[in-house]
């Protein structure tokens, strides 16, 4: 074969290969944008492992998981969050606190005011406080709680404002060992948002109040374990331990110092709380 048969033989191959590969003159064109945009799925309406809501909350136990939190020994100034319970200067916050500390103050409208613990519960993390006056309190709620139920956390964490969304698991048992011990019971929640979005420790938001959607208090926030996305409270059996005067905590259907906590924008029901000194900012100094 000479060179001018090789040159049409080329031609002939190159010709038959473009006529295989663009058809009709047009080259192959790629899919328009929109065809790889990911489907969207839809979330769950609750978190993996929360209870469907409706089931009543079952009665403490025993057998109830237990988790242990080690209270390590003071090494200086600390802050948390307290709330008003009675008009005249009564506050609870937690045990963890307040406790062996030199001086407790609360962060008021014209800055910290002192108080005094007037009440620790033997083995609960749970604290009462006294100042020379006080704020509208926070009522607890007359109704049993249900698993899978709201709860917004509030108060301080990180020392800023700030509160967290929570779904009721169950219950569990707190075991404190270190600066002081005991085992109480507590409820599990599953965290579902939290306002600002912030991300790290809920730290600072222990001894803040834990409210339903009509703002009556349903707990006390302990403890957290952010690995699997929970935090616990003091259960309804520990603030039913709790009196003022040898009265205990007023119970209220709605209103008398409670506001409605709307579940898409709980942090501005906190934010009007914390503007009322209904809930505060409780800092414990050391010696």
């Amino acid at each position: 074969m000479n060179l001018l048969e090789r040159l049409v033989l080329g031609v002939l191959v190159a010709v038959v290969i473009h006529s295989l590969v663009f058809r009709d003159g047009e080259r192959p064109r790629r899919p328009a944008p929109e065809a790889f945009v990911p489907p969207r799925e839809t979330p769950s309406a609750l978190p993996p492992s929360v209870p469907a809501p409706g089931l009543a909350l079952p009665a403490p136990s025993a057998a109830d998981p237990i988790f242990r939190v080690k209270i390590d020994a003071r090494r200086g100034a600390a802050t948390g969050s307290a709330f008003s319970v009675d008009r005249e200067g009564v506050w609870l916050t937690a045990r963890h606190v307040v406790q062996d500390c030199a001086q407790v103050g609360l962060r008021g409208s014209r800055g910290w005011v002192r108080a005094a613990v007037a009440w620790i519960h033997p083995r609960a993390d749970l604290a009462m406080l006294r100042t020379e006056s006080g704020t509208a309190a926070l009522p607890r709620s007359p109704e049993p709680l249900t698993l899978g139920v709201d709860g917004f956390g509030m108060g301080f964490p990180q020392g800023k404002p700030g509160a967290v969304h929570g779904r009721l698991m169950g219950r569990s048992q707190m075991q404190a060992e270190g600066r002081f011990n005991g085992r109480a019971p507590t409820l599990s929640w599953a965290e579902v948002q939290r306002q600002p979005d912030f991300d790290g420790s809920l730290g600072g938001i222990s001894g803040g109040p834990m409210l339903d959607r009509s703002g009556r208090l349903i707990g006390v926030v302990v403890a957290e374990s952010p690995r699997r996305g929970r935090f616990e409270t003091i259960a309804p059996e520990v603030l039913d331990t709790v009196s003022i005067d040898k009265r205990p905590l007023p119970r209220v259907a709605a209103g008398a110092g409670a506001i409605a906590v709307p579940a898409e924008a709980f942090g501005r029901a906190a934010d009007t709380l914390r503007s009322r000194l209904q809930i505060v900012q409780a800092v414990c100094t050391v010696k």
